[in-house]
């Protein structure tokens, strides 16, 4: 008689951790609202400033320090079922703009590590394209919003593609190549 044991028990989680340094999404912030009012051919001076983001400003600071901490709240919603239980968070409505951005993950015990590079660069996207949505949808400049909507969307599902599971379904590859060798 052969005894066989079964495991049972479901496969841990690997847990990882993704750091933002909020201090580099800014600064991402301000070169893409610099240049863009430098492609402008915007009528005065004023106009100009107040398209550029300054977070040493205090007013552009507070602005995009509230439209990042909702960023970040969208971005922990997202990864929810991702997101590690059991940590402590600190909440608060404070407008500090120094610190980082952690996310701990629980992942599948079959992600690739090698993704956890990528997932971090999605995030950092998110986040400044997520705060360049929110800038230029507040100072009514909806055409330049429009398509950093659109960028945040991709971003939002590449991110979650990394997160998937990869499918144990291959797809076939063709037999003899693309068809428009053929023609």
């Amino acid at each position: 008689m052969i005894l066989q044991t079964i495991d049972t028990a479901p496969a841990q989680p690997k847990l990882r951790r993704i750091r933002i340094i909020k201090a580099l999404v800014y600064k991402d912030v301000e070169l893409y609202t610099y240049k863009y009012k430098d492609a402008q051919a915007l009528p005065t001076p004023q106009q100009a400033d107040a398209v550029a983001a300054d977070v040493a400003e205090t007013l552009d600071g507070g602005v995009m320090s509230r439209y990042l901490r909702f960023r970040d709240a969208e971005l922990r919603r997202l990864l929810s079922a991702y997101l590690q239980d059991g940590e402590h968070y600190k909440a608060d409505d404070e407008l500090g703009l120094d610190e980082m951005f952690v996310y701990p993950l629980a992942l599948s015990p079959s992600f690739k590590d090698v993704s956890l590079r990528p997932l971090a660069e999605y995030i950092h996207r998110y986040l400044v394209w997520g705060v360049l949505y929110d800038w230029y949808s507040g100072m009514g400049l909806e055409r330049i919003a429009a398509k950093y909507k659109d960028d945040l969307d991709r971003v939002e599902e590449d991110m979650m593609d990394v997160l998937r599971t990869p499918s144990i379904v291959k797809k076939p590859l063709q037999p003899f190549g693309p068809a428009e060798k053929f023609r």
